[in-house]
């Protein structure tokens, strides 16, 4: 028994300390688990489109095929993406709707009155790379449409 006490004298200061230390522990265990919005978002741009908004921009910045773009001035702004992203289990599941609306949105704040080439990748898995359960990516090309 004289042996045991020996090696474990040293320790003896930490018991004494560890009440006054358990809550500091805790402390740093739950700010590790909530350090807000950018350690646990996902690591792609999610913008979140109202569905008032998402009607309106419906109206305003129509999505073009090529035959209707046939005979019709429009200038390119540049190529767009777009993420629709389940990251908490409470989220609801991706759609390619959501997507798109994010990409008209993005597309208004370019100054775009319309997209074309839209394209949509089919519905993907668990992304750590995303850090989406699953998630919706679409891609289109904003583009001003003369009158």
């Amino acid at each position: 028994m004289r042996h045991l006490g020996y090696v474990l004298a040293p320790f003896a200061s930490l018991l004494v300390l560890a009440p006054a230390l358990l809550p500091l522990a805790a402390g740093v265990l739950v700010a590790g688990c909530g350090g807000g919005p950018y350690v646990h978002g996902p690591f792609v741009e999610v913008i979140k489109v109202d569905q008032l908004t998402a009607e309106k921009l419906k109206t305003e910045i129509p999505v073009y095929d090529r035959d209707q773009l046939k005979g019709v001035r429009y200038k390119v702004v540049q190529p767009l993406e777009a993420t629709s992203c389940k990251n908490m289990l409470w989220d609801p599941p991706p759609t390619e709707q959501d997507a798109t609306d994010q990409l008209r949105f993005k597309a208004r704040t370019v100054r775009a009155n319309g997209m074309m080439n839209l394209s949509c990748f089919t519905k993907e898995g668990t992304s750590l790379y995303k850090n989406c359960w699953q998630s919706f990516t679409c891609n289109a090309i904003a583009i001003q449409v003369s009158p």
